[in-house]
């Protein structure tokens, strides 16, 4: 892990430079970027498993990459009623805003020829649900309620592992 002390001044700009000087440059990270996505392509969950390992569960070995029904029912089991009751409030009311935005097809005439906007969903989605110290559940309320009013057959949650190596 990199540590930068940032040294505090009365000078903002000065702060800001300090602070613009820590952000790699797009092409090093584009670059790195790229490595993953092909080694990803290349090797598959072997290589989710080993950037897993690598980046976010200290060199421990993380978990199975996919949650069982049988994890997720006991999970559920173990919710406080009232926070599990308040999630799926959460899910109908997202839903039903979400359900609103969805558009039907649209078409401009301009006399000589027309264009229409048609809103199609994806065949599956992935909503991505940032690890840290405090779990976030509208992370995943806002993404599968507007996937599901969207009309995505499948989605999928990821979250990264812990130190650990759980993703529970």
């Amino acid at each position: 892990m990199r540590l930068e002390i940032i040294r505090a001044t009365d000078d903002a700009a000065d702060v800001a430079a300090q602070l613009r000087s820590l952000v790699p440059d797009g092409g090093s990270v584009a670059t790195a970027v790229a490595a993953i996505v092909d080694d990803v392509k290349a090797a598959g969950d072997a290589a989710v498993r080993r950037y897993t390992k690598l980046h976010d569960t200290r060199g421990s070995d993380p978990l199975a990459l996919r949650v069982s029904e049988a994890e997720l029912t006991a999970a559920r089991a173990q919710m406080d009623p009232a926070v599990a009751a308040g999630i799926e409030l959460a899910l109908t009311n997202v839903g039903r805003v979400a359900l609103a935005a969805v558009h039907g097809d649209v078409t401009v005439d301009f006399g000589d020829h027309s264009v229409s906007v048609r809103e199609t969903p994806v065949t599956r989605a992935a909503v991505y649900v940032p690890g840290g110290r405090a779990p976030y559940p509208s992370t995943v309320v806002m993404g599968v309620a507007t996937a599901r009013a969207a009309g995505v057959p499948s989605v999928a949650v990821c979250s990264p592992a812990s130190a650990a190596g759980s993703t529970r």
